[in-house]
């Protein structure tokens, strides 16, 4: 999970539920990449960490950096 703030805006962000916890190579910047392109789109603070912790919990169950999948 994670804490968003901005300004007096505080978000909790839950972490994203796993199958099974393979490899954390790549979680942060899978995170950050989520977010930010949630944050570009305009998106609310929750749905940003949201789409963060969605892409960071797909590639914790997998070997290596690269999603195997599709992220849209």
């Amino acid at each position: 999970g994670s804490v968003i703030v901005r300004g007096d805006e505080t978000v909790v962000i839950k972490a994203t539920t796993i199958k099974e916890l393979v490899d954390t190579t790549g979680a942060g910047d899978l995170y950050a990449a989520g977010f930010l392109h949630g944050y570009t789109q305009g998106r609310d603070l929750q749905t940003c960490g949201d789409l963060g912790s969605l892409a960071a919990g797909l590639v914790i169950q997998q070997i290596g950096p690269r999603p195997r999948q599709n992220l849209r």
